[in-house]
C-alpha cells in the first residue's frame, strides 16, 4: 500500500513495476494511469499487474562476435508487426553499473528494454549506420525472462 504526499491540483501520471527483493524488474506489465487532482478529490486504485516478458537480446556479426556500437551506431526497434515504432529505452549491465541508450544498442554484449512488453508475437528491426540489417519475428512469452541470441549479417 502506498500513499502519495499532498500534491497541488493538476495533471499526475503514475507508473508502478513489480520489483524482486534486490529491486530488478519482474516480468510483469507496469501499470500506468493519468490523474487530475483539483484539490477536493483524491483516487484510491486496486492495481493488478499482468504478466509481460523482460527479454534480453544478444547481437552477434554472422561469426558470432557480439555487435559492438563503436563500429557504427546499432539501432533497435522491438514493434509489433506492422505496427509503428515505440521509442524505447535500451539497459545493459557494465561491471557493476547500469547504462543506457534510446533506441539504439548501449554496447557490446546482451541488453534488454528498461519495461517489461506485452507477450506476443513481435518484429525486432536491427539497423547499423542506418541501414536495415536484419528484421526477424520474436516471440516473447508472458511471465518469463526470455533470453534470444540473433545473428545479424
Amino acid at each position: 500500500r502506498y500513499v502519495l504526499p499532498e500534491l497541488p491540483p493538476g495533471e499526475y501520471g503514475i507508473r508502478v513495476f513489480a520489483v524482486d527483493e534486490a529491486g530488478a524488474l519482474l516480468p510483469m506489465l507496469p501499470f500506468v494511469r493519468t490523474f487530475v487532482l483539483t484539490g477536493s478529490n483524491g483516487f484510491q486504485e486496486d492495481v493488478t499487474l499482468e504478466p509481460g516478458c523482460l527479454p534480453v537480446f544478444e547481437f552477434v556479426d554472422a561469426a558470432g562476435r557480439a555487435l559492438d556500437p563503436a563500429h557504427g551506431v546499432v539501432t533497435l526497434s522491438l514493434r509489433l508487426p506492422g505496427g509503428p515504432a515505440v521509442p524505447r529505452q535500451w539497459l545493459q549491465k557494465r561491471g557493476e553499473k547500469l547504462v543506457s541508450a534510446d533506441d539504439e544498442l548501449p554496447g557490446p554484449g546482451p541488453c534488454w528494454p528498461a519495461e517489461p512488453v506485452a507477450p506476443g508475437a513481435w518484429t525486432l528491426e536491427v539497423t547499423i549506420d542506418g541501414k536495415l540489417r536484419s528484421q526477424q519475428p520474436v516471440v516473447l512469452r508472458a511471465g518469463e525472462r526470455q533470453s534470444e541470441r540473433l545473428v545479424v549479417p
